[in-house]
């Protein structure tokens, strides 16, 4: 993805904090990911937060410039980059309405409305509607979702904030993006496809305006809503069906589904090419949810 460069942008991100009770227990956790796993982050207090964003609200108790993660401008071209890529190596992208997964032959068969699909090896890896195929073959693994909200704003202030800040204490974050400044909320628990409910970006919207008044107004006609596809274990789903050869499950990534997603797929590819995993497959064979 040579040519994707210019969707990244380095310096990581600040995580603020309200509550000192909160940024000493994070600073205690910080330590231990510096001592073993080699994270690098500095710490700011109010000044130094208000020296990195202009604007933004006085008197926090201090915050974390978490130094390496890259962020990604605009998840929806990075996508595309991804199935260019793809494409250049001879791959097709073919969308059709799947209703019926079923084994036929030494295969399995793909059903939609009018069209079908054959083939010896299938990789379901469709997120939070995986189990939707599944449950056609009497496999129904634990999986729930967290939903999550997005919004677009045009900030007010002269320059947006450089980087991506996680408000620790409210739960939510601000991004600057090609779009505009994005605000994502926590978690919502809510059935799959129930109806989109305003609360949770409301409350993050009233949080985020106290902590960078300068936010602005809404961008986009309505919000996003993302179903995040967990398990029960919080481990995504690799490797090989548990009820028939041939097929092959990877999804269930929480909200890592980005960074996780080009891991899994190299372990998924060794599992089916018979080599030499990189790690351990078992924590996340789905044979763990057989039932």
């Amino acid at each position: 993805l040579a040519g994707a460069t210019h969707l990244f942008r380095p310096g990581g991100y600040l995580q603020v904090h309200r509550h000192r009770h909160s940024l000493e227990a994070e600073l205690e956790a910080a330590r231990y990911k510096e001592e073993h796993f080699g994270v690098e982050y500095t710490v700011l207090d109010d000044a130094g937060l208000q020296a990195r964003v202009p604007g933004l609200q006085a008197g926090l108790a201090g915050g974390i410039h978490w130094q390496q993660p890259l962020a990604v401008l605009d998840p929806h071209a990075l996508t595309l980059a991804y199935l260019d890529y793809f494409l250049a190596q001879g791959g097709e992208f073919r969308t059709f309405a799947a209703t019926a997964l079923e084994a036929e032959g030494q295969g399995w068969c793909l059903r939609g409305a009018r069209e079908r699909l054959t083939a010896a090896h299938v990789i379901l890896t469709l997120g939070a509607w995986t189990p939707d195929l599944t449950k056609g073959l009497g496999w129904h693994p634990s999986v729930f979702v967290k939903r999550g909200y997005h919004m677009h704003y045009a900030p007010t202030a002269p320059a947006e904030p450089a980087m991506a800040l996680l408000d620790a204490d409210a739960g939510y974050v601000l991004a600057p993006m090609r779009q505009g400044l994005r605000l994502t909320t926590g978690a919502e628990f809510a059935p799959r496809d129930a109806p989109a409910s305003p609360i949770a970006l409301d409350r993050a919207e009233t949080a985020a305006r106290r902590l960078y008044p300068a936010l602005g107004a809404r961008l986009d006609p309505a919000p996003w809503l993302g179903q995040r596809p967990c398990t029960a274990d919080m481990l995504p789903i690799v490797g090989p069906f548990p009820r028939g050869s041939g097929l092959w499950l990877n999804f269930g990534h929480c909200h890592q589904g980005l960074t996780l997603g080009p891991t899994t797929g190299r372990l998924l590819a060794q599992l089916m090419g018979g080599e030499a995993p990189f790690t351990d497959p078992t924590p996340y064979a789905p044979a763990r949810f057989s039932r």
